[in-house]
C-alpha cells in the first residue's frame, strides 16, 4: 500500500526559513542534518505525527563539490520533492519496475544533528524525479520514523490531510499507478505537474495549508 510520507520545502536560508516557517504555522522544528555526497545541502525537519513530516532543506557549503541543480538560485521560498511510503520491500520493487527506476540502499550519506548516519532506507525514483515533479518511493523504519517525534507545536499536527499537485486525475493515476484519491491527492489541472501545497491535519479541527505557488 502507498502512503504520503514527506515534502520537502527550499529557501534560500535556512534559519530565516525554519523562523518563518514557525511562525506562519504553529508547527516547531528539530535539527535535522547535512548530506556528505558534495552537494551542500543541510534540513530541519517537521514531525507531523502519524509517521508523516516536512523538512525544510537549503544550501549552507556555497563551494560544494557537486552542488544539486534544484537548489541552484532557489529564490521564493518552494517545494523541491514529494515522497511516498509503501509497507514491503516487494511493492517497492514493483513501483521501481513500473517507474523505470531501480531499488537503492540509499541515494547519499546522511548525518544526522547528533552525529549519527542514518541508517539507508530503501528507495526508488525515476531519473530526475523532483525536477520532473515526480515523487520518490520509501520503505521506512517505522520504529524510529520522524514523524513520530512528538514536539511541542503550538498547534498539534495529526497527519496529512490532503497533497495538492499540477495536471489532471488521468495524469496523476499515470504517474501514481493508482487514483489520485486513494492517496488523498488532489490535482488542480496546472502545467506543473509537481507539489503545489500540503495541508496538515490538526488536533484543534483548523487545518494548516501550505501552498507555494509557481505562478
Amino acid at each position: 500500500m502507498i502512503h504520503l510520507d514527506h515534502a520537502a520545502i527550499a529557501v534560500d536560508n535556512l534559519f530565516e526559513g525554519y523562523m518563518d516557517f514557525r511562525r506562519q504555522t504553529g508547527l516547531e522544528v528539530m535539527v535535522g542534518g547535512y548530506y556528505t555526497h558534495g552537494n551542500g545541502v543541510a534540513n530541519v525537519l517537521i514531525p507531523t505525527n502519524d509517521s508523516t513530516f516536512l523538512e525544510i532543506e537549503s544550501v549552507i557549503q556555497f563551494n560544494a563539490p557537486d552542488p544539486s541543480p534544484i537548489f541552484s538560485n532557489v529564490g521564493p521560498t518552494k517545494w523541491v520533492g514529494w515522497c511516498l511510503r509503501v509497507d514491503t520491500l516487494e511493492e517497492l520493487e514493483e513501483v521501481a519496475a513500473r517507474i523505470g527506476g531501480e531499488v537503492s540502499s540509499a541515494t547519499s550519506t546522511y548525518v544526522r544533528y547528533n552525529g549519527e548516519l542514518h541508517p539507508p532506507q530503501p528507495s526508488t525514483r525515476i531519473p530526475n524525479a523532483w525536477e520532473l515533479g515526480h515523487p520518490s518511493y520509501y520503505l521506512m523504519d517505522m520504529e524510529h520514523h520522524v514523524g513520530n517525534v512528538k514536539l511541542n507545536h503550538k498547534r498539534t499536527p495529526a497527519g496529512f490531510r490532503w497533497f495538492e499537485i499540477g495536471g489532471t486525475e488521468k495524469q496523476a493515476q499515470e504517474m501514481l499507478g493508482v487514483h489520485p484519491d486513494e492517496l488523498n491527492i488532489r490535482c488542480n489541472g496546472k502545467e506543473w505537474r509537481g507539489l503545489w501545497a500540503v495541508s496538515v491535519a490538526t488536533e484543534d479541527g483548523a487545518d494548516i495549508e501550505i501552498r507555494y505557488d509557481y505562478e
